[in-house]
């Protein structure tokens, strides 16, 4: 991208992201670019694979400047077992290790290029 420039984030070739959902942060330069967007799940549509296009505004569609990569959103109210996955039940006679959940905490993605 030029440097600087303004830019728009769009997830699966819907609408852009509101301008106010998305942050060109303050220590980019004209070598790296730091952007912060906050994930709207309204425009993404269900949990699942997503294709997100970053692209400046001054480039026309379609836009030879633009950076796609794939996001997967999880489904938060489906918990996770984390690695290691205890191997033993209750009626064994070793004790099960502590099994750790993680949860989907917050709907905010951040990227760098």
């Amino acid at each position: 991208f030029e440097y600087p420039t303004q830019i728009f984030i769009r997830i699966n070739d819907g609408n852009p992201l509101p301008d106010d959902k998305v942050t060109i942060l303050p220590m980019s330069n004209k070598h790296l670019t730091l952007i912060n967007f906050e994930w709207v799940t309204s425009l993404a549509g269900s949990p699942g694979m997503h294709v997100v296009q970053i692209s400046p505004k001054s480039c026309p569609e379609p836009c030879d400047k633009s950076v796609r990569f794939v996001f997967e959103e999880r489904d938060a109210s489906l918990p996770e077992l984390i690695l290691p996955i205890p191997r033993r039940g209750s009626y064994h006679q070793v004790n099960l290790p502590i099994v750790f959940i993680g949860m989907k905490t917050t709907e905010r993605a951040s990227i760098s290029r």
